[in-house]
């Protein structure tokens, strides 16, 4: 079975995947608690020695962490106003893979090469390593091709890395 479709990322969707991203490498679970642990400890040092020097450094620490979520998505919406024109892209799903098709050619990744995969309500995230993925919008998607990618993403991928809607 092969599936022929284009795609047209809207700046959600850039910013969606920006901030997925974001998550699954700053924010992931092990920094997160990390992050909890030693900010709370700052926070919660006056109790115990009166000197509120290490609060204020854990707040600040906090801040910066909301200010980075929010430049992040910032950053993003910018960086699609500056390549606008290279946010439709043409793909190919069949057996091997996905295949990215544009002027310059084809790209085809085969489904036993993912890294990771995600799926939301309204995309799939998909990662060939940690640094490099891409996103599907399922809004293109008929129940079909979801269940096509889902199917072949199960057989291929190792289940650990794999993130489904139930």
């Amino acid at each position: 079975m092969e599936y022929e479709f284009t795609q047209t990322w809207t700046k959600e969707d850039y910013v969606a995947f920006s901030t997925n991203h974001m998550m699954i490498s700053v924010f992931k679970l092990t920094n997160v608690i990390l992050f909890t642990v030693s900010i709370g400890y700052l926070i919660v040092t006056p109790l115990f020695t009166g000197d509120f020097t290490f609060f204020f450094m854990g707040i600040a620490v906090f801040m910066f962490m909301v200010f980075f979520l929010l430049y992040t998505r910032y950053s993003a919406k910018r960086s699609y106003d500056r390549n606008i024109d290279l946010m439709t892209i043409n793909f190919r799903l069949n057996e091997d893979g996905i295949t990215y098709l544009n002027k310059e050619g084809e790209l085809l990744r085969y489904w036993k090469d993912f890294f990771s995969f995600k799926e939301t309500p309204l995309y799939f995230f998909i990662y060939f390593n940690r640094n490099n993925g891409m996103l599907l919008a399922k809004r293109d998607f008929s129940e079909e091709m979801t269940k096509y990618v889902i199917d072949n993403v199960t057989k291929n991928v190792d289940a650990k890395r794999i993130k489904l809607l139930k």
